[in-house]
């Protein structure tokens, strides 16, 4: 899979966002607003057709050119996109792919001219992954400078119906802090507690998850987990990630549902014949942690971890009614070896 991802300022002006002929290629365009919400349809699931698409702000009122193939109004002003295209691992695939990556581009809606630009983006600097003494995941939202960015926050994303007190009260909290130094210490050390207690729970798997069809709603956890490490994600239609089952062992041992693999052990995974995910797209299984490197030629890609709890997630890509409605399930992953 290729992955792209861009941000908009759309306050300015429109953006025009490029979508090449690619074919029987999966692909899908997915779209941000600035609460990391999806808007828009895009992509092989939708069969949308190669050529432009206009992407607006929640104000733009302009003339759509001609030859815009569809429009898609932002709910913010700050938006962004995540284009994803399928490419088989291998060295014929990602040269036969370049051509039709170098014209996923995206520019100003004053730079239109109907034709299609092109980006040489093999030409683009490669920065080697810069080492992380912590061994934790990147720390994006910092309890240190949290109210000090939070005006700007509520700025870009403006109240939906029904928070206007909510964000009056986040406001005035804001006005205290700043006519008060003793008041912004104590807004401060809230938000560094609460960073070391509850927002750390919120982060667990089982809240990494999107609304889907004939389960229950988000929970306020979910959503605190999904917007601080999982923001890009799919609909059920263009992408299902479904965590395999658990380790066996340790679920008997526990009697804990859903006890995470631990990197102690090593473990195997069998699709019977004729038992692969159902999907019109592709699919793949993802291990989010290592123990060990896997070699200095696949370092950049190693996702360091230690001999702890990890996860094992199948990801389908356009999955077939029977794994969107989860009727279809991964198959059971076993202990290889102790």
């Amino acid at each position: 899979m290729v992955y792209g991802l861009g941000f908009f300022a759309l306050d300015e002006q429109p953006v025009v966002v490029q979508v090449p002929d690619f074919g029987d290629r999966f692909f899908v365009y997915a779209f941000y607003d600035a609460r990391t919400d999806q808007f828009g349809h895009v992509g092989s699931p939708y069969g949308s057709p190669p050529g432009h698409y206009l992407l607006v702000g929640p104000s733009w009122d302009g003339a759509v050119p001609e030859g815009i193939v569809q429009v898609h109004r932002s709910p913010t002003t700050l938006a962004n996109a995540i284009p994803r295209v399928f490419m088989d691992d291998t060295d014929d695939d990602r040269a036969a792919i370049q051509p039709l990556i170098n014209q996923v581009v995206v520019y100003p809606l004053t730079r239109y001219s109907g034709e299609m630009k092109t980006k040489n983006w093999s030409d683009v600097p490669s920065f080697p992954a810069e080492a992380n003494s912590s061994g934790k995941e990147t720390k994006w939202v910092k309890p240190e400078t949290f109210f000090d960015q939070l005006p700007d926050v509520l700025d870009t994303a403006p109240p939906l119906p029904g928070e206007e007190t909510l964000y009056g009260q986040l406001r005035a909290l804001l006005e205290a802090g700043r006519r008060d130094r003793s008041v912004r210490v104590a807004m401060d050390d809230a938000v560094a507690e609460c960073d070391r207690g509850l927002i750390k729970d919120f982060l667990r798997w089982e809240y990494r998850q999107t609304r889907r069809p004939g389960l229950e709603p988000l929970t306020a956890q979910r959503r605190v987990g999904t917007g601080l490490l999982q923001p890009g994600r799919e609909r059920p239609v263009e992408h299902v990630r479904q965590p395999a089952a658990r380790d066996p062992v340790l679920l008997h041992r526990h009697r804990l549902q859903g006890t995470a693999l631990d990197g102690s052990r090593t473990y195997q995974i069998t699709f019977p014949a004729g038992q692969l995910p159902p999907v019109d797209g592709f699919w793949s299984l993802t291990l989010y942690a290592g123990v060990t490197s896997p070699g200095t030629d696949q370092q950049a890609n190693w996702l360091p971890a230690p001999a702890a709890p990890f996860s094992l997630y199948l990801r389908a890509y356009a999955g077939r009614q029977a794994v969107k409605d989860g009727t279809w399930t991964p198959p059971t992953v076993t202990i290889a070896q102790e």
